[in-house]
Order: C-alpha cells, then structure tokens, then sequence
C-alpha cells in the first residue's frame, strides 16, 4: 500500500515537470538499473569463459612421429612404466643396441610397460628414420625431435641411452624420471667393448618398478655418440 501512494506520488511530481526533466530522470533512473546488471553479467561471462577454456585446452605435444603428427601421449592408463631410448640413425654403437632393444620389449611385453624410439638429434628427419628403421628391422612408437620439456625431463647425453618414466598426478600425464644410463655394460668406452654383457642395468631398473622396489641406478656412464641440439646445429657445432 506505502509502494503505491509513493509510486502516485511520484508520478504526480513528474506530471507537474517539464518534459526534458522528466526524461532526464527516466533515463537515469533506468541507466541505474542497467549499470546494476553490469557486474553479474560480467561474473557470469567469466564463468562460461574459463569452463570454454577448459573444454579447449590441448595437451602440449612431445614431439612428433617420422609423419609429422603430434606425439600428445606416451603412455595408456594403467601404465606403470614408460622406457625411452635415445637412438641415432648414424651412430654405430646406437645401432649395435638394436637387438638387446629388441630383447627387452618382447620380455616385458604385456606388462603395463610403454616403449618409446626416441631420436632427439636435430639432423633427423622422419624420413630418414623410416628407412634406418626398415633396415635394422626395428618397430615400435618413435618420436622424432622431442621438444625441451621432454628432454629436460630426460636428460640423455649420448646415444644410446635409455630412460624410465613413472606416471604420477591425478588424471594428468605427468612423469617423474627414475632411471636414466646405460643400458647395460657391454661398452666400456669408445671402441672397448665386451663380448657381451655382464650388467643388464635397464633391464633391473624395469623389473624394480614393476615389483615396487626401489631403482638402482646404473653402474657406470653410458657410452655412445653425443646429441646434436636444435642450437647446435644453428651454430654450426653438429655439422661434420
């Protein structure tokens, strides 16, 4: 009842107005309650924009295959373990490794263990790594040129050279390194080399984190042919 009385009220002042003063106070009035709007439907805009953002969001790649597609996962769930070797297609100790690779993915094979080629040399093209592939019959995931982030996880030095991701974090993929050497200790050096291995060092670190054990890492530095970067080569540094 008090809301209508004041309600006549007012519209008998505005009666009694001039015509502009009584839009002036109409718009105001309006501009009032639209400026009131303004902050909710600001909140509300950004609401929608970060769940967008979210829905959109990709996964940074790690690198690329020999075709150019984005590698954007190395493991599937469930994956307990996923193994890299950093390979050359010109380093002949790299080469030599081919079948104790071998070896290791038909022994672990179907134990939640994700095996990775990794060729991080910038001289490398996807070409070139099919035919080195055709020819030493080697098969499996491969990544070419992985990204910094991939390598600064990894750190390898030479090629060959193997390392162990273990996946941790909830419904991300992320990976914490635990290995990272030699394969095993068959080269002692540059041209010394043992008739064959008496240390299996990868093959250990693997076992230990399928069983929960802790890893132990390897028992000497690995011994193969140094990386080319990407800032190398720029620099002229990885040119014969």
């Amino acid at each position: 009842m008090a809301n209508r009385v004041l309600r006549t009220v007012a519209i008998e002042q505005m009666g009694r107005m001039q015509l502009p003063e009584a839009r002036q106070i109409l718009s105001t009035g309006i501009a009032m309650r639209r400026a009131s709007l303004i902050p909710v439907w600001l909140v509300c805009a950004s609401i929608f924009a970060s769940f967008a953002s979210a829905g959109t969001r990709t996964r940074a790649p790690y690198g690329y295959d020999p075709h150019g597609k984005q590698v954007t996962r190395l493991a599937s769930p469930g994956t307990q373990a996923v193994v890299l070797f950093f390979l050359a297609t010109d380093c002949p100790i790299s080469n030599r490794y081919v079948p104790e690779i071998q070896r290791l993915e038909k022994e672990f094979a179907g134990k939640q263990v994700a095996f990775w080629l990794v060729y991080p040399n910038a001289t490398e093209t996807g070409n070139k790594i099919l035919t080195h592939q055709a020819s030493y019959g080697i098969e499996g995931a491969t990544l070419v040129r992985p990204r910094p982030e991939m390598m600064a996880l990894a750190h390898p030095t030479v090629t060959p050279e193997s390392v162990i991701l273990v996946p941790e974090g909830d419904g991300q993929e992320g990976f914490r390194t635990v290995y990272a050497g030699r394969i095993d200790d068959r080269y002692l050096d540059i041209g010394r080399e043992r008739p064959q291995a008496t240390r299996h060092d990868l093959e250990a670190a693997i076992t230990a984190v399928l069983n929960h054990q802790p890893v132990v890492p390897p028992g000497g530095p690995p011994v193969g042919c140094g990386i080319v970067s990407e800032s190398a080569l720029r620099s002229g540094a990885g040119q014969p």
